[in-house]
């Protein structure tokens, strides 16, 4: 392909996938394009952050406006890929820039501030849990479950069910048998989680056995999953 008199096989798309794909990268914030977030200084994550926003802006000729909106966004982009550390602090600043939003409605307010508690509570809980799996990898067994009891303390149940299948064969091996029955209730009936064997065959719940809980527990469960 020659135009103006050069080859340009190589400027364009190869196929419309890849040309959506280009267009995507521009217009939508990937946390992945950011290497190493967790050791930036927060001046400088956040400044890549807005920086993103400004060149879309400049690509749409559109007027620069970064609002608390496009922050969450790259929120929601961190807390997707795992950086939870990252989430946590963009949303730090997306709450700055709604504050000084006067013009935004009461419902959009609301919707912003939910956004804003899902973010932050999923984004704790995650960090939490892998503390205190880092804790009983070495073999500090009271402070993984001190770290469990305070990530069940934010009251937080959306999407976090995984948090709660690996929470109860610790909680049982530290005798923590009422709490360790709680997760097993959630994850029966608020959850309905599908299948019993992440518990049944797993050496550390034998002292949840003897409890009638246990049987009706991993009844549910099984029938969950057929």
């Amino acid at each position: 392909l020659t135009f103006d008199g050069q080859n340009h096989m190589n400027t364009f798309p190869t196929s419309f996938r890849d040309g959506y794909l280009q267009i995507t990268n521009l217009l939508q914030f990937s946390s992945l394009s950011i290497s190493n977030a967790e050791k930036l200084e927060d001046e400088k994550l956040t400044c890549i952050v807005k920086d993103f926003y400004k060149q879309k802006a400049k690509l749409l000729q559109e007027k620069e406006n970064i609002t608390a909106e496009d922050i969450l966004q790259a929120a929601v982009s961190f807390r997707e890929s795992g950086d939870y550390k990252a989430a946590l602090r963009i949303v730090g600043l997306a709450k700055e820039i709604l504050e000084s939003e006067m013009n935004l409605d009461v419902d959009k307010k609301l919707q912003m501030d939910n956004r804003i508690y899902h973010i932050e509570n999923y984004s704790k809980i995650m960090l939490m849990q892998d503390e205190a799996m880092k804790f009983y990898s070495e073999g500090k067994i009271e402070e993984s479950v001190e770290t469990f009891k305070q990530a069940f303390a934010l009251n937080y149940l959306q999407a976090t069910h995984g948090v709660r299948i690996n929470a109860v064969p610790i909680l049982a091996l530290a005798g923590e048998k009422e709490l360790a029955f709680e997760q097993l209730d959630l994850l029966s009936n608020k959850f309905k989680l599908q299948g019993n064997h992440r518990f049944i065959n797993d050496e550390r719940c034998a002292s949840l056995h003897k409890d009638k809980r246990w049987k009706k527990y991993m009844q549910i469960l099984e029938e969950n999953g057929k």
